[in-house]
């Protein structure tokens, strides 16, 4: 598909999906784990701003973490994955709670119509989110996309190379995301895969500035106690694998 009908595709779909904001509807919408909300600077996902995830490298879970922890979005509008990079899995991502139906997929082919992509997706009335990796985004750019996300109440779910760490941003709050390990098991009976992160907040006030949370293979999540910590277990299953993750990183 040419660049110029990839464009007016998208100018279609999010026409076609356009929905005012209800009125009243809350600034700030839960991420499903009370520890996390806690956690983060406003007690959850602030509308009309930008989150920055840090991946320290492949396998690391950072994107299937961020999907289980972003399910309250879905119910509030239109979510866009903006993929140049071809990542994206849909079968996983569905079963992690993604509604395919109300999701814009978008694949630009070069990086001017990614960024113009994400700009025109965070603008657009009914958007809850647009998602995608980022790796070189200068300054000005940057600030584009924020306030293209304050004037359209989106939130934008930026990833990109934990290596970007201490480059200028205009995120809101910035979080890096590290396996630890998974849940135990035991020797005579399966136990449901669990997956452990330890999730740092590089940038955005608040109190502690980590935390670490386990999810379920239903991408369900709870925040880690203390006294769980301290009990030894197996290292984390790999999470790169697209049959069962819905993005590689």
């Amino acid at each position: 598909m040419s660049t110029n009908a990839t464009v007016e595709l998208l100018r279609q779909q999010l026409a076609a999906r356009e929905t005012p904001p209800a009125a009243g509807e809350a600034l700030v919408v839960p991420s499903g784990c009370e520890g996390f909300d806690r956690f983060l600077p406003d007690g959850g996902w602030r509308r009309g701003s930008l989150v920055e995830w840090l991946i320290p490298g492949a396998g690391s879970g950072t994107l299937a973490f961020a999907l289980a922890t972003a399910k309250t979005l879905w119910s509030s509008g239109s979510v866009v994955i903006v993929d140049r990079r071809r990542e994206f899995f849909p079968p996983a991502a569905a079963a992690w709670g993604l509604p395919l139906a109300r999701t814009i997929l978008v694949r630009p082919a070069n990086e001017a119509d990614e960024r113009w992509a994400w700009e025109q997706a965070l603008l657009a009335p009914g958007v809850a989110v647009v998602w995608g990796t980022l790796d070189r985004l200068a300054p000005r750019d940057f600030r584009r996309l924020q306030l293209a996300a304050e004037a359209g109440k989106a939130i934008g779910f930026v990833f990109r190379p934990a290596e970007r760490r201490g480059e200028p941003s205009w995120s809101h709050v910035q979080l890096q995301v590290r396996p630890t390990a998974s849940g135990p098991t035991r020797t005579n009976e399966r136990q449901p895969d669990r997956w452990r992160w330890q999730v740092e907040r590089t940038r955005g006030s608040g109190g502690r500035n980590k935390i670490e949370v386990e999810i379920d293979e239903a991408g369900n999540a709870r925040e880690v106690t203390p006294d769980e910590r301290a009990v030894p277990v197996r290292p984390i299953s790999p999470v790169a694998d697209s049959a069962t993750c819905p993005f590689p990183a």
